[in-house]
């Protein structure tokens, strides 16, 4: 015990200078001068914020970013105009999201669907999410139509996969 008594007491010694210099700077609110390491400093900003925050179960913790809630069902509708696409054009594979700009009219970017080979080879998956349990939820799954309608900026008709009818349910 007595060893480490004394290998305490010499490392308080050695670092007397170092942290007098620190203390003058953070008494001075120097404390970038203070603390060079950057990511230690932000631990410690954060720690000493939360110290001054509400607790508990009701207290907001960290920065307020929360949506109204008038914004679920919105949001919950909105999402599923959202696909995810999947294309393949002369051995390169590129994927991306999209999304329907009216019932038969899906919108993607370019780098997404570059050209009318990549939209024939192209799949979109809707609802491509996991449900509460984190498993696979089912997804819709179409092919894209270009002979209907494309335009270089991104826009191209849609057919479902499979048929020319309707959507396949995929579980």
């Amino acid at each position: 015990m007595e060893v480490d008594q004394t290998r305490f007491r010499n490392v308080v010694e050695q670092t007397r200078e170092d942290r007098d210099r620190v203390r003058k700077l953070v008494e001075g609110k120097q404390w970038r001068q203070a603390e060079p390491d950057r990511t230690r400093m932000a631990m410690f900003s954060l720690r000493a914020a939360r110290q001054t925050m509400p607790r508990g179960a009701e207290a907001v913790q960290g920065p307020d970013d929360m949506q109204a809630s008038w914004f679920l069902p919105g949001g919950a509708t909105a999402r599923r105009a959202i696909a995810f696409v999947e294309a393949t054009a002369g051995g390169k594979w590129t994927a991306g999201t999209g999304f329907m700009i009216s019932p038969t009219l899906f919108m993607t970017n370019q780098h997404v669907i570059q050209n009318e080979a990549a939209a024939l080879s192209a799949q979109i998956t809707f609802d491509r999410e996991m449900g509460e349990d984190g498993s696979m939820r089912p997804t819709t799954v179409f092919r894209l139509a270009p002979e209907r309608f494309a335009i270089a900026a991104g826009g191209i008709g849609l057919r479902p996969r499979g048929s020319r009818a309707e959507g396949s349910r995929r579980r």
